[in-house]
């Protein structure tokens, strides 16, 4: 469910305090995307006037760039470099292959949008998590295909060679996709190689299991932004949002219209009754008291609301604020179990079900 903005007035003497959560952070991650963006907009200077400084020559019936700085064979687009000592290896072909297989896959924009997302959220670790892990699939998609042209062993040893070169170093790694010598890697890269293909039975079943996990991502993001724990030990016998095939039909909603205009249709009626009911609190409005109410509830095969709770507040400190919290909550509770019964339930699998729905109510004062 979206969020609902509950607006209040601030005193005159509040007006003054200025005090935010977000105050120290404002800065802190100002200076951080500076310097994440110089990395990356250096790196992409960088390599975007590289080619004007390298050698040209064709291997594969394709052209090869070459210089003095590069240390690493990588690519980016059509554009493959390649170090100056690996022109007279054996393996070049081999190396510009592999090249020639990320550059096909298109695997540079992958690269590069994460690349975006780890310059504009560089304090979170499992962005850069997610593009390390990227970078390994990267090269065992294109290690797969070299395999099914050419010897295992041979291109075994290649990679364990390469375990003496080195990674990229900045600029280039600032924006290239996976060098061949990513040493990081190679351990798994070679046992990858020897490991057998999963029989089609076997390959079926990451079928069944990729459907589960996007249906428990969904469920889990629809509880809540942040991760909410039942401490009650009831069993839930509902469905959430994202599970139900058609969303309760709410009064003054057209019964016909496609599912998705049924359930902007209900969550708007929720919306609006809830914004122009709720009352803010005195006591929240006169210490200036401001936050998140996450409500759940049930909308019942019946179209009823029930089982209604608050599963998680605004953090108080003193005993005014825990009252008007108190206050809040009460209010947010009386209102959700007012709210007009629904014309006609959920429905999934053509039945009607028990939905529950996640309500966040955010007090604001203007």
């Amino acid at each position: 469910m979206p969020e609902i903005i509950i607006e209040g007035k601030k005193l005159d003497e509040q007006l003054l305090s200025t005090s935010s959560s977000f105050s120290l952070w404002k800065p802190i991650y100002s200076i951080g995307l500076v310097i994440s963006s110089l990395y990356f907009f250096s790196g992409l200077y960088y390599i975007f006037q590289l080619p004007k400084n390298s050698s040209r020559f064709e291997v594969l019936n394709h052209q090869v760039l070459t210089n003095d700085k590069i240390k690493s064979p990588f690519c980016i687009g059509k554009w493959i470099f390649i170090p100056k000592e690996l022109l007279k290896s054996k393996d070049l072909e081999l190396i510009v292959q592999h090249e020639l297989y990320h550059s096909r896959l298109n695997h540079h924009w992958d690269r590069i949008y994460y690349k975006i997302l780890t310059t504009l959220f560089w304090f979170d670790p499992s962005i850069h998590l997610l593009a390390k892990e990227l970078r390994q699939l990267h090269d065992l998609e294109v290690d797969a295909l070299l395999i099914k042209r050419g010897n295992i062993e041979n291109y075994a040893h290649l990679l364990l060679s390469s375990t003496l070169g080195g990674d990229l170093a900045y600029p280039e790694k600032a924006i290239s996709p996976s060098p061949f010598f990513n040493s990081s890697f190679i351990k798994t890269r070679i046992t990858k190689l020897y490991q057998k293909e999963s029989p089609a039975w076997k390959k079926s079943l990451y079928l069944t299991v990729i459907p589960l996990l996007a249906a428990m991502t969904l469920f889990a993001c629809n509880k809540a932004t942040d991760e909410v724990a039942s401490t009650d030990g009831k069993v839930e016998t509902s469905v959430s949002v994202d599970e139900i095939d058609r969303f309760p039909i709410a009064i003054g909603c057209d019964a016909t219209a496609y599912a998705d205009e049924l359930q902007s249709c209900a969550i708007q009626v929720i919306n609006s009754y809830i914004i122009e009911n709720f009352k803010y609190p005195a006591l929240a409005e006169e210490i200036g008291l401001e936050g998140k109410i996450y409500a759940s509830f049930i909308i019942d095969y019946n179209g009823a609301i029930s089982d209604i709770e608050i599963i998680r507040s605004i953090e108080a400190d003193t005993q005014e604020e825990k009252k008007a919290v108190l206050q809040a909550e009460k209010e947010a509770l009386a209102l959700i179990a007012n709210i007009p019964k629904f014309v006609q339930a959920g429905q999934k699998d053509g039945k009607s079900v028990n939905l529950r729905v996640v309500l966040p109510i955010s007090l604001k004062l203007s």
